[in-house]
């Protein structure tokens, strides 16, 4: 049993050796019951919920269990395998649960900029991992982006949903700064307040902080929407691989404000701004479950053969808004294409090269192989690749790939 006044932290050690990169056939989970065992929930902090792929060295963990105390848990650490491509496994060591005392963090100060009235009447998360929602800020000055400050929907929805999200911030171009931040154990049914200041990006020009799934809408948070017509949902955007375009595009059921908050700090911006890094679909709860690109508390009626072209792009270019298209000239992308997929050798019987995926390992970014010609097309922008061919059953081969003019 955790104490009522203690934050209970597991902590422990492992060795990972599993099948598949991008794709995990194996993996491992953490998970807890407060029924005696009669439900599990995944608490593993790792992309898409899961520990895998060939890492082959000792690494420690500690995973903080929000939300438990005062309760009688108990713990399980739950490992998926098959019989196709044989690894070492999972190895784990000195567990051991801890409780600490439990404090309120340091109260981040600075001008809160709102576009929200504070109740959230609907929710929304998207279908598939690599996208997220934003929302356009505009500060009154020039200021350093402090810190984030988000409303999740309760427990009851998504099903079983979880309490991790990435944040990331975009310029006032739409150029990402820096890589996401992932941030665990999230409250869901309240406000959560995020610290940024970690991409010391300043500003004095409109911005985007955007949330960043890196797993599927039924394991993630929702974010809430404020439905009020007074709100300013003209501020809320779609992230869809990197590409932001207004919500309200999707129709007149999405003109709502997501309830993202930004605090600016006015007395300690860096020296200089706007100097980004640049790297290179939702259910709304009111409307459904209907299995398509958008989850809200319902659904977009968008096919899921187009939100696919968002990721990556076919020999016919399909449509983009006219904010992507000024994005993409903007950033000069190449189309990569033409490149053959070998086949690698066969491990076992039985594997469905329909799932073979090509990964670019610098960007995470992945896109389904042609299974008759072994062709795959894909934007990246101009310089040099890491791509890793995977199919379920075989060997994966990596190819190193120059873009250029």
């Amino acid at each position: 049993m955790i104490p009522e006044d203690k934050d209970g932290i597991l902590i422990f050690n492992h060795w990972v050796d599993m099948e598949g990169t991008t794709t995990l056939w194996d993996y491992g989970q953490v998970q807890i019951s407060k029924d005696d065992g009669a439900t599990w929930t995944n608490i593993t902090p790792a992309a898409g919920g899961k520990y895998g792929r060939r890492v082959q060295e000792w690494a420690n963990e500690e995973i903080v269990l929000t939300g438990y105390s005062g309760e009688t848990i108990k713990l399980r650490f739950f490992f998926h395998s098959d019989t196709s491509g044989v690894y070492t496994g999972w190895y784990i060591d000195d567990v051991y649960v801890m409780g600490i005392d439990h404090v309120e963090p340091e109260p981040i100060e600075g001008e809160e900029l709102i576009y929200d009235d504070g109740t959230a009447e609907d929710a929304l998360v998207l279908n598939a991992a690599g996208n997220g929602l934003a929302v356009r800020f505009t500060p009154s000055q020039f200021g350093k982006v402090q810190a984030a400050n988000i409303y999740l929907w309760g427990n009851d929805w998504p099903t079983p949903g979880g309490n991790r999200l990435g944040f990331v911030i975009y310029d006032s171009n739409g150029n990402q700064v820096g890589t996401p931040m992932y941030v665990n154990n999230l409250v869901r049914g309240g406000w959560n307040l995020i610290d940024l200041s970690g991409f010391n990006f300043s500003t004095g020009s409109d911005f985007y902080i955007s949330t960043m799934q890196d797993a599927i809408g039924d394991n993630s948070p929702g974010t809430g929407l404020d439905d009020n017509s007074t709100s300013d949902w003209t501020r809320s955007y779609l992230n869809i691989g990197g590409q932001l375009s207004p919500l309200a595009d999707a129709g007149a059921d999405y003109e709502v404000a997501v309830m993202i908050r930004a605090i600016m700090d006015y007395d300690n911006a860096e020296a200089t701004a706007d100097k980004p890094l640049i790297r290179p679909v939702a259910r709304k709860k009111s409307m459904g479950n209907v299995d398509a690109g958008m989850m809200r508390l319902g659904e977009l009626e968008v096919e899921k053969d187009e939100i696919d072209k968002v990721d990556y792009v076919e020999p016919t270019a399909p449509e983009y808004s006219l904010k992507a298209k000024e994005m993409l000239r903007a950033n000069n992308f190449e189309t990569i294409e033409d490149i053959e997929v070998q086949n690698m050798p066969m491990v076992f019987a039985g594997i469905p090269i329909s799932d073979a995926v090509v990964t670019v390992l610098e960007t995470g970014r992945s896109v389904k192989v042609d299974p008759v010609t072994g062709k795959f097309f894909m934007r990246s922008p101009i310089g040099e690749y890491t791509l890793v061919a995977e199919a379920y059953g075989y060997y994966s081969k990596e190819a190193r790939v120059n873009v250029v003019e």
